[in-house]
C-alpha cells in the first residue's frame, strides 16, 4: 500500500515541476509558521524521516538533485517537520530546482516559500530568497529579501555588502551610506574594509560631499585605532589639507603607548613630517625627522635632514647627518639601494657646498676641484650601488669640474696627497674654510 502511495507522490512531483509558480508577496513571506496545527509523528515515521534525510544530504553532496528533490518532498508529504530532528532541508531542495538541466525557478521558489513558512526567520533562506530574486532580476524582492536578514542579523556582512552593492547600482545613496555603517562596524579584512570606504567616499562625492569626511567619521568612532587614523590622515594628505593633518596625527600620536614599537605610528609621524616640509616649515620638519631618526635609525630619515640642511647652507651639518645614512646602510644591515642613496646625497652635499664656496665669478680654485674630485667619487659610488641618476652628474663633473695633472703641477707639485680638512704649507692656494669639515682624501694626478 505504501509504494502505492509513493507511485501517486512522485506524479505529484512531476506536476509541481511543471506548474509551480512564483508567487512572493511581503505578506506571505511574513507567515513564519503554519497555520495547521502539528501532528505527532509515530516513531516508524520519525525513523523514516532520518532515513530520507540521510538520503537527501548524500544525493546532495554527490550533485544528485533530482533525487534530492525526490527525498525532500517525500518528507514534506511525511510531515517530517513534525519530527523536529529531521527536518525538510528547504534549502537543498530550493537549490536542487536550480542546478536541473533545465533551470526551474519558479520550483526553486515554491520550495523556498515552504521553507519560509516554517520558519520565516531563517538567515539561509531569505539570503537564498536574494539570490533567487537576482536571478529573476527582480530587485526590489532582492531588496526585501536582504533587508528581512539585516533585521534579524545587522552583523551579516554577505547581505550587507549585497546590499551596498544594489543601492549603489540604483544610485539610493543615502541608502547605501546607512548600510555601509553597518557594515564598517564589524571586524572586516582588509580587501571589504577598502571595498566599503572606497563605496561610501563615491557615495559622498555623488551626494556633493567631502570625501575625506568618511575616515574622519571612521576614525572618530575609535579615535585610539590608529589604522583608521592612518587612513584619514592619507586622505587629507591627497586633498593637500597639511595644516589639518599635522593637528590630527598629534591627536592620534596621543594614543600611542609606545612610537618606537608601533609601525603605525611611525607611518603616521612621517606624514606630519612630510607635511612640514611642504609647507616649507623646515624647522619642524626637521625636528620631527630628527624624532624619527632617533627612534628607527633609518637612513631615509638622516637623508631627509641632510637635504634640509643643504637647503639651509649648513653643508657641515648636512654631510655629518648623510655619514649617518651610509653607516646604517653598511655592515650587517647592507642595504645597496639605501646605500646608493646615501652616496648620491653626500655627493649632493659636496657639489653644493662646492657651488657654494667658489668664486662667484665661476672660476675654480684648487680646491674647488678637489671637492668636486670627492664628489665624483661618491656619485660613482651611488652609481655603482644602483643609483643610476648619478650617471648626469658624473658626466658634468667630469667634463667641467674635475683637477687635471697640470692642477696638480702648479699647485701642488709635491704633494703625493691632500685632504680639505688637512691643511698643508706645500698647497697653493690656502685651503679654504668651508672646505675645513671634509677628511676625504685624493691622491695626486701628477705621474
Amino acid at each position: 500500500m505504501k509504494s502505492y502511495y509513493k507511485l501517486l507522490f512522485i506524479i505529484g512531483i512531476l506536476f509541481l515541476w511543471n506548474c509551480a509558480t512564483t508567487n512572493t508577496t511581503n505578506n506571505s513571506l511574513d507567515k513564519s509558521e503554519n497555520p495547521t496545527k502539528k501532528s505527532s509523528l509515530s516513531q516508524e515515521d520519525i525513523e523514516e524521516c532520518r532515513l530520507y534525510q540521510s538520503y537527501q544530504f548524500d544525493y546532495w553532496k554527490n550533485r544528485n538533485y533530482r533525487r534530492t528533490i525526490y527525498c525532500n518532498m517525500y518528507m514534506m508529504d511525511m510531515n517530517c517537520d513534525n519530527s523536529i530532528e529531521y527536518p525538510v532541508n528547504y534549502y537543498n531542495l530550493s537549490r536542487s530546482f536550480l542546478e536541473l538541466d533545465e533551470v526551474k525557478i519558479d520550483s526553486a521558489f515554491w520550495a523556498l516559500q515552504q521553507g519560509l513558512r516554517e520558519d520565516g526567520n531563517n538567515e539561509t533562506l531569505l539570503e537564498l530568497g536574494a539570490y533567487l530574486s537576482k536571478k529573476s532580476n527582480n530587485t526590489e524582492q532582492q531588496i526585501y529579501y536582504l533587508d528581512k536578514v539585516i533585521s534579524i542579523n545587522d552583523k551579516n556582512p554577505r547581505a550587507l555588502e549585497q546590499l551596498c552593492d544594489i543601492y549603489g547600482d540604483t544610485a539610493r545613496f543615502e541608502d547605501q551610506i546607512m548600510i555601509i555603517d553597518l557594515w564598517l562596524k564589524l571586524e572586516l579584512d582588509d580587501i571589504s574594509y577598502r571595498k566599503a570606504i572606497g563605496e561610501k567616499k563615491q557615495a559622498y562625492q555623488s551626494l556633493g560631499r567631502e570625501t575625506s569626511d568618511v575616515d574622519k567619521e571612521r576614525w572618530q568612532s575609535d579615535p585610539s585605532n590608529l589604522q583608521y587614523g592612518f587612513f584619514f590622515l592619507q586622505a587629507l594628505n591627497e586633498l593637500e589639507n597639511y595644516d589639518d593633518l599635522i593637528s590630527y596625527a598629534d591627536e592620534m600620536l596621543m594614543y600611542s603607548d609606545s612610537i618606537q614599537d608601533d609601525p603605525l605610528a611611525l607611518k603616521i609621524l612621517e606624514l606630519k613630517a612630510e607635511s612640514y616640509l611642504t609647507l616649507y616649515d623646515n624647522d619642524m620638519a626637521k625636528a620631527t625627522y630628527e624624532e624619527l631618526y632617533f627612534i628607527d635609525n633609518n637612513y631615509k630619515y638622516a637623508i631627509e635632514i641632510s637635504s634640509i640642511l643643504v637647503e639651509e647652507e649648513k653643508y657641515k651639518d648636512a654631510y655629518s647627518w648623510v655619514e649617518k645614512a651610509i653607516a646604517s646602510t653598511t655592515g650587517p644591515n647592507d642595504n645597496r639601494i639605501g646605500k646608493g642613496e646615501s652616496y648620491f646625497q653626500r655627493a649632493e652635499v659636496l657639489y653644493s657646498c662646492a657651488q657654494s664656496c667658489q668664486d662667484p665669478s665661476g672660476e675654480l680654485n684648487f680646491w674647488d676641484k678637489i671637492v668636486y674630485d670627492i664628489a665624483l667619487e661618491d656619485y660613482s659610488m651611488a652609481y655603482d650601488n644602483g643609483q643610476y641618476n648619478a650617471a648626469t652628474r658624473k658626466k658634468f663633473l667630469n667634463e667641467n669640474y674635475i683637477s687635471s695633472p697640470s692642477d696638480w703641477f702648479l699647485n701642488a707639485s709635491d704633494v703625493q696627497m691632500v685632504c680639505p680638512s688637512c691643511d698643508n704649507d706645500k698647497v697653493v692656494p690656502s685651503l679654504k674654510e668651508c672646505y675645513s669639515f671634509i677628511d676625504r682624501k685624493i691622491k695626486t694626478k701628477v705621474n
